[in-house]
């Protein structure tokens, strides 16, 4: 008979698989000469418990009819016969012998889904996992989302924190020309919190509350801020000091197209177009600040302030990309902070509901279990 460790099924449906995997059961089993020994070490696993009880139902029929006096399955005792090498006698012996064991030891017999092995499995080592032993596994994801949900607008006008991240997250759905449902938009957010992908990032965030994610934001704009007045202070220089020399923007090469344009960029807070002087190639290279059309008196002026002009424009070039990254990056992580917080508090109502019910939804349990 077939001595490995398990045996893999796999067929369509009306194949034949209950009567094969029920008779790979009865020859695991009826191969004991002793029936306290014949079921332990046998375990049938399947996709639901529609077809785990069928398998049981199909056994329990098999071992009746092998007990009775003139049992009607013969070809299947005729297989058992061939792989046990046992006579129709002993085959008959055992089963009855099985059958009285099974109505007094029903426990013993291990068909079950998968999920439900998993489960006893994992509640077997529970305390090394930080579970309780009688932690529940909720399929219902969208009613207990739906429960996250709940119990973070309840604490909205209660914890000022979480009102004014609310506030804001609303704000911004709405300036994004979104749904203004709010139930609807957090549960699609809480969603993401049982989405493999986001869980590792999810454990990171979960070491920040709510307040301390607001003062981030808080901080990371308060620097943002002071890197784009340092850029700002740099192009307003420049430009009192065009204007301050009787210099027009006109004269320049490209008119306000030209150096104009750019100091715009940095004074209207533009750093990533500041990172690069307009038609540098004309100012900085070629050293073509103006038209050969333009007066000479006008030319003169120009000729006068273009070297420190020059200077200056290199510099804020060079200060906007240094500050660009943080400034850029920040202006993204803040766009966002509010979706975060948000994102955080979902997180948190879960942990607490999974506590006070001593629940694990799915997504949690498979993860566990992967």
């Amino acid at each position: 008979m077939n001595t490995a460790p398990f045996t893999v099924m796999d067929a369509s449906a009306g194949s034949g698989k209950t009567r094969n995997l029920v008779k790979a059961v009865l020859a695991q089993a009826l191969v004991q000469p002793v029936a306290l020994h014949a079921l332990r070490p046998v375990m049938a696993i399947t996709f639901t418990n529609k077809a785990a009880a069928e398998m049981k139902s199909r056994l329990l029929e098999y071992l009746v009819d092998f007990a009775s006096d003139k049992p009607k399955e013969n070809e299947l005792i005729g297989e058992l016969e061939i792989e046990l090498n046992l006579s129709t006698m002993e085959i008959c012996k055992r089963a009855k012998d099985l059958l009285k064991y099974i109505l007094h030891h029903y426990n013993d017999l291990s068909f079950g889904t998968i999920d439900s092995f998993t489960s006893k499995l994992i509640r077997t080592f529970a305390k090394d996992l930080s579970l309780s032993e009688n932690f529940e596994v909720i399929l219902d994801l969208d009613k207990l989302l739906q429960e996250v949900v709940d119990h973070v607008i309840n604490q909205a006008g209660i914890d000022p924190d979480l009102t004014k991240i609310l506030k804001n997250f609303i704000e911004e759905k709405l300036g994004e020309e979104k749904s203004w449902n709010i139930d609807g938009a957090l549960k699609s957010m809480a969603y993401k919190l049982l989405e493999e992908k986001h869980r590792e990032p999810l454990s990171d965030l979960r070491e920040f509350s709510a307040a301390q994610l607001l003062e981030i934001k808080k901080r990371l704009e308060q620097k943002r801020q002071v890197k784009l007045e340092s850029l700002k202070t740099k192009n307003q220089q420049a430009i009192d000091f065009i204007l301050a020399n009787g210099v027009d923007f006109d004269w320049f090469s490209n008119k306000k197209k030209g150096i104009y344009g750019y100091l715009q960029k940095g004074l209207n807070g533009d750093v990533a177009g500041a990172t690069t002087i307009s038609y540098r190639n004309n100012f900085i290279e070629k050293d073509s600040w103006y038209a050969k059309s333009l007066p000479q008196a006008q030319k003169d002026k120009i000729e006068v302030i273009k070297e420190a002009l020059r200077t200056m424009l290199l510099d804020i070039e060079s200060h906007a990309q240094t500050i660009a990254p943080f400034v850029l990056l920040a202006e993204k992580i803040n766009k966002n902070m509010y979706a975060l917080a948000t994102l955080s508090a979902l997180d948190q109502a879960l942990n607490t509901l999974e506590e006070a019910q001593n629940i694990l939804p799915l997504a949690s349990f498979n993860h566990i279990i992967n």
